[in-house]
């Protein structure tokens, strides 16, 4: 699941905003600190519906890496949680727990994605609430053609470590 975030060049740095998802913005210094926070945005932003249990926002906005419209992924967890909120939408979570033969609490407990689900349990689910479950391979996003565009650039750090002597002495023991 995956959301359009608009990265512009403001006066302090990097402005995001998502024009999909109300209420969901930040800003960085740097195009790395900008992905991770617009990120963040977004997952806290979706959390937040999720436990009011508002609608999903439609994803209608296009990527354009041009026009710097990048799509982010969310939380797998929060996906999985939210799609599976959506489908049994108008359903209570007793007749759909019954339906899979389980317990209402283990339901709430998938839905609430306190636990990581095989791909057996999510086929379970949507065979509960009629549906099927699709899987997708995305490219992952490259940010350097937006850098161009905006003329900043993806802040790098390099970890330094010693790299370990192959060679050790030998000290004889208990002399």
């Amino acid at each position: 699941m995956q959301y359009v975030a608009k990265f512009f060049k403001d006066d302090d740095g990097i402005g995001v905003e998502f024009p999909d998802v109300p209420g969901a913005f930040t800003c960085a210094d740097n195009m790395n600190e900008a992905k991770e926070m617009a990120k963040e945005a977004l997952d806290g932003v979706l959390q937040s519906m999720y436990e009011r249990h508002d609608p999903l926002p439609v994803a209608k906005t296009a990527p354009n890496v041009e026009e710097g419209l990048v799509p982010i992924d969310v939380d797998d967890g929060l996906a999985v949680a939210y799609s599976i909120f959506e489908a049994y939408r108008g359903k209570s979570a007793a007749s759909v727990a019954r339906t899979m033969g389980i317990s209402r609490q283990a339901f709430r407990y998938i839905e609430n994605a306190k636990l990581s689900l095989s791909l057996s349990k999510l086929v379970k689910v949507a065979d509960a609430l009629d549906k099927h479950v699709e899987i997708q391979f995305v490219d992952n996003y490259d940010c350097s053609s937006l850098e161009r565009k905006m003329n900043v650039q993806c802040e790098v750090r390099e970890s330094r470590i010693k790299p370990r002597s192959r060679t050790r002495k030998n000290k004889p023991v208990g002399v």
